[in-house]
């Protein structure tokens, strides 16, 4: 079965960009022709405004929801594409259960997973932190995403609990460092300032350097609401970083139960005093997942 996506406009790399470059371009029957392809599959639920009517009413269409945000959720766009989906591929349990609200067509789960090329332990601490100018002698909590709405470049984008992340950095006994990456921070860089909670701040930062900041994190802190993954659950675990999170998407597919917090003070009391080294993320390495995407569209 020859499959076909939409190539991806060039800008911040998110889960999309990994399915592209990790599964699309390494598919044994992948195809850069919509006529000579059997199946076509939308990475985003976007793409099908950009493939042209007749295409996904003759082919077989599988369409990736990452996750479902209800606040922001368009009904209407989703009866829409649903008519030319036959399948929906979803990385978790919690967004298969919030697409099946609105549709009866088939919704497989397969996860996402991580590059332990990319993603590794290193030593020599020290030498990293000297590298990023980050204190040796501080608490260093991580945020590695994009938390505010894109509209006024202010406000929260909730789903992704930049809020809660703030409250928990404010509360806590002694001010911690913030390591923060990824573009649209402002909402939590506007917070630290104005609680005056040191930070560093690395908008852009490349892959190579992500892992290294990752490394120098004592915690590291997923505080949404909604996730499909994410995929910075398993990039930090394969660094061999703690990771406290919310219950939301893979998490408790990785983390012992006990490093999900479900509100500020779980999160509060589990800094400082958990370390975690038993986490489930080797199930979830690219070796191991990536041939289950093939046999899945193998098997279409």
């Amino acid at each position: 079965m020859k499959v076909f996506t939409l190539a991806l406009p060039d800008g911040p790399r998110w889960a999309c960009d990994n399915i592209y470059s990790d599964v699309v371009q390494k598919f044994p029957n992948f195809s850069e022709s919509l006529e000579d392809c059997d199946i076509i599959w939308l990475l985003s639920n976007w793409q099908w405004q950009a493939i042209p009517q007749n295409y996904l009413s003759e082919k077989k269409v599988v369409c990736t929801i990452h996750h479902l945000v209800e606040g922001k959720f368009n009904e209407m766009d989703f009866k829409n594409r649903d008519k030319f989906v036959d399948l929906y591929h979803v990385p978790c349990e919690t967004t298969k259960n919030a697409v099946s609200k609105h549709t009866v067509k088939k919704i497989e789960i397969l996860p996402y997973w991580y590059n332990k090329n990319l993603w590794y332990s290193q030593e020599n601490i020290d030498l990293i932190k000297n590298k990023y100018n980050l204190p040796k002698d501080k608490l260093l909590l991580g945020s590695f995403q994009r938390d505010t709405e894109g509209g006024d470049l202010k406000s929260p984008k909730l789903e992704k609990g930049p809020d809660l992340f703030c409250d928990i950095a404010e509360s806590l006994q002694v001010k911690p460092h913030i390591i923060l990456t990824g573009w649209r921070r402002e909402y939590v860089l506007n917070r630290l300032k104005d609680k005056k909670i040191s930070y560093s701040y690395f908008e852009m930062a490349d892959v190579k350097a992500i892992n290294d900041l990752y490394n120098c994190l004592d915690y590291y802190l997923i505080t949404s609401r909604v996730e499909g993954g994410p995929q910075s659950l398993l990039e930090a675990c394969a660094c061999g970083t703690t990771v406290l999170s919310t219950k939301v998407g893979m998490a408790t597919e990785v983390l012992p139960i006990n490093f999900i917090c479900a509100n500020k003070q779980e999160f509060i009391n589990n800094i400082s005093f958990k370390i975690c080294k038993d986490n489930k993320h080797t199930d979830f390495e690219i070796d191991k997942i990536l041939p289950k995407y093939f046999d899945f569209f193998n098997n279409l």
